[in-house]
């Protein structure tokens, strides 16, 4: 999983975030653009080997469950 927070702070993180409709509806998922690998990163996405805060995002990221990081992310709902 990916901690935007920590990707907004690097160097190689573009971040964009979250746009809503007037109903508050999720339009555009909040996500950070990594220069480094040119990859698009969602929170619930793998994190690129080459990322210089890896650590950072396995220590912080390691009590979210996959269904909450899904759902700021705006993926898919699970049912249980």
């Amino acid at each position: 999983m990916v901690n935007l927070q920590i990707c907004r702070k690097c160097q190689f993180g573009e971040f964009t975030p979250e746009e809503r409709d007037g109903e508050g509806r999720l339009k555009v998922c909040p996500s950070v653009r990594c220069k480094k690998t040119e990859d698009m990163l969602l929170m619930n996405s793998e994190l690129p080997d080459i990322c210089p805060y890896q650590l950072e995002h396995q220590v912080s990221c390691q009590d979210i469950p996959v269904e909450v990081a899904d759902a700021l992310s705006g993926g898919p709902r699970r049912e249980p």
